[in-house]
């Protein structure tokens, strides 16, 4: 049925599917973009964890607002790593 003309009975009709074409393109370039930011954020995670692991460590805090950043960092560092691995196991077809 046309979608453009509802009087018009018929399943083909040129104007609603050039607009379905045109949707459908906007939509896979939409989809790519999408793709490229998710593997370039996915990147930035892992560079950021790389970071952490390449540290030499951190000195045992001394005051609490050092205990409080040093734990920000732990958790920080837990969610990137978790971060990696959901999009790790999406890439991979996991679940």
């Amino acid at each position: 049925m046309c979608y453009c003309t509802p009087s018009i009975r018929t399943p083909y009709c040129h104007n609603c599917n050039q607009y379905m074409r045109t949707e459908i393109e906007s939509l896979r370039q939409q989809l790519a973009e999408c793709e490229r930011e998710r593997d370039e954020l996915h990147q930035v995670c892992r560079d950021a964890y790389e970071v952490w692991a390449g540290s030499e460590g951190i000195p045992e805090p001394v005051y609490a607002s050092e205990a409080y950043l040093y734990q920000l960092l732990i958790n920080m560092r837990d969610e990137v790593k978790r971060g990696i691995a959901k999009v790790g196991a999406y890439k991979t077809g996991e679940k």
